[in-house]
């Protein structure tokens, strides 16, 4: 079953506790609440609209906003949403409202363009709003360019946005250097196309979508093929080709097909770092994709096995140094902290906090959230769990994973047994969860809610709930990690022996499993670490 026990003890709780003092919430200078709870140094890009009749310069339209917001990101002074944050606004801006577009964006400024083709030009019109109201601020600016000097127009956009966010912040704003990376304009189109398809297929994948997650990694993919064909020395587009394999391994079906996307990838990312040894987005993709590779436990050499996460571990702490905005390259590297057998929790803790902080919309977000409550459960540092939980059913309310965090909290040291409310969180993440996982996933929760029960003192009703929840069913549960589920359930209602018994049940068909992370036993334990009878079954695992 989830095999996360942890470090328990004095020293790793005053660590946690220092965590949390060191990277707790930032703030930016010159931050603070403004009218209406909104942060009055915070700016919220929202994605240009294409007025074009065909779409036709939608990707232009994305670039620039996604151009503009890596710009303001490196500013001093404001705090700039991640696109991430933005794209469930895409399109949605009359429906929802510029006031409460802002709201929940916590942003006091909101930035609002619109492109459209003019003949063989472009126009380009950027406006400022307030968060508060939802009114236009100030002056707007508009300027026409040259449709083959897209790169104009992108330098434009930003120059005129930095112009009327110093008028409106009163920021003296400093834009780094502005490097598309690449002269050709074909090539910088073709890959604000690919990025643009690429997102949607991420989600679309994070929907649920895997099919048009895969043909829009295609798409993406044929679109990086022509451009590097235009400009074979522009990095970006091996990071992003890279990127797309990474889409495609999590998409596609078959794992040789899997496996085959990731080793592409990796060749990517080779010419990326080819071309530029010290590129943070290259070395994190290639981190990235030595992890996944990593996971699937291809080499049966042990020692070369090792060395493939070692060499992830050390591509992705590099880029994250270089780079600490990385957010998707501390996300992974908190999951590799997170993997046995060389795991370190609190590291995994610390990486997951710092991607959320890097970019709380970032794709995985919900996964994040999921680290950081499992990491501070296992560290028995439960008000974080909780913490991170109540922040997940915030952010991402209805999801099963968002209730099912609650039922597990439900089972720890010093809660009272609300069987009823047990129950109604079970039955939300039931009713949640997709059809493919429900059989599963709503077994586990009714020994959870069984637990809760135990604990209860209704020690018959809980029997009767374990035993509507065991199968022997290979299709519902292949792995046999109910058992396992019930013993730590067992555990919690102070029914040892049936605990044991459970567990002499789950060794002998997972051997080698582990009690321990670092090297100390996991709070599930506590009750049973002194019975010869578990110290026995701990022997038969090793």
């Amino acid at each position: 079953w989830r095999s996360i026990p942890a470090a328990i003890g004095l020293a790793v709780i005053v660590v946690t506790a220092g965590a949390w003092l060191i990277f707790g919430p930032r703030h930016n200078a010159g931050g603070g609440l403004g009218a209406g709870g909104l942060t009055s140094n915070r700016v919220a890009v929202l994605y240009f609209t294409d007025l074009s009749r065909d779409s036709s310069v939608g990707h232009v339209a994305a670039g620039l906003t996604e151009g503009l917001i890596n710009e303001l990101q490196a500013v001093r002074g404001i705090s700039t949403v991640w696109a991430n944050g933005v794209i469930p606004f895409r399109g949605r801006e009359h429906a929802v409202g510029r006031d409460s577009t802002a709201r929940a964006l916590r942003a006091s400024t909101l930035v609002q363009g619109s492109v459209e083709p003019v003949g063989d030009r472009v126009r380009a019109t950027i406006r400022l709003v307030d968060g508060t109201s939802g009114a236009d601020v100030g002056e707007r600016a508009s300027f026409t360019l040259p449709a083959k000097e897209l790169l104009r127009v992108r330098d434009s956009v930003i120059q005129e946005a930095a112009r009327l966010l110093r008028v409106r912040l009163g920021n003296e704003m400093e834009l780094r250097e502005l490097q598309a990376g690449t002269e050709n304009t074909e090539a910088w189109a073709l890959v604000q196309r690919a990025s643009d398809v690429r997102r949607k297929g991420e989600a679309a994948f994070a929907g649920g979508d895997a099919a048009t997650a895969v043909r829009a990694a295609q798409q993406a993919d044929s679109l990086l093929a022509l451009a590097s064909e235009v400009d074979p020395s522009w990095v970006e587009v091996f990071v992003q080709r890279g990127s797309v394999a990474l889409l495609s391994s999590r998409a596609l079906k078959e794992k040789n097909d899997r496996v085959s996307a990731l080793r592409a990838g990796l060749g990517y990312a080779g010419q990326a770092l080819a071309l530029q040894p010290s590129s943070p987005a290259a070395l994190a993709v290639r981190g990235s994709i030595r992890y996944r590779l990593w996971r699937f436990n291809l080499d049966p050499d042990a020692a070369r096995q090792d060395r493939l996460r070692d060499s992830a571990s050390a591509d992705l702490q590099t880029a994250v140094r270089l780079d600490p905005g990385l957010a998707n390259a501390h996300a992974t590297l908190s999951q590799l902290y997170y993997s046995p057998p060389h795991e370190d929790l609190v590291a995994a803790m610390l990486e997951a906090r710092a991607a959320y902080e890097a970019d709380a919309y970032l794709v995985d977000a919900e996964r994040i959230l999921e680290m950081l409550f499992w990491a501070s459960s296992d560290l028995a540092n439960f008000p974080e769990a909780r913490r991170w939980c109540d922040e997940a059913g915030r952010r991402f309310p209805g999801h099963w994973r968002s209730e099912e965090c609650q039922l597990w909290l439900m089972i720890t040291p010093g809660v009272q047994p609300d069987v009823p409310r047990a129950w109604m969180y079970a039955s939300r993440a039931d009713s949640a969860t997709p059809a493919t996982q429900r059989q599963f996933y709503s077994r586990l929760r009714s020994i959870l809610v069984g637990a809760v029960i135990g604990r209860a003192g209704l020690r018959d009703s809980a029997e009767h709930v374990f035993a509507k929840a065991r199968t022997a069913d290979p299709a519902i549960d292949p792995e046999q990690d109910l058992p396992g589920y019930e013993a730590v359930a067992r555990a919690q209602m102070k029914d040892n022996e049936g605990a044991i018994a459970l567990l002499r049940r789950y060794v002998a068909t997972h051997p080698g499993h582990s009690f321990e992370r670092g090297g100390m036993l996991h709070w599930w334990w506590r009750g049973l670490e002194t019975l010869p009878q578990f110290q026995e079954v701990r022997r038969q695992s090793q």
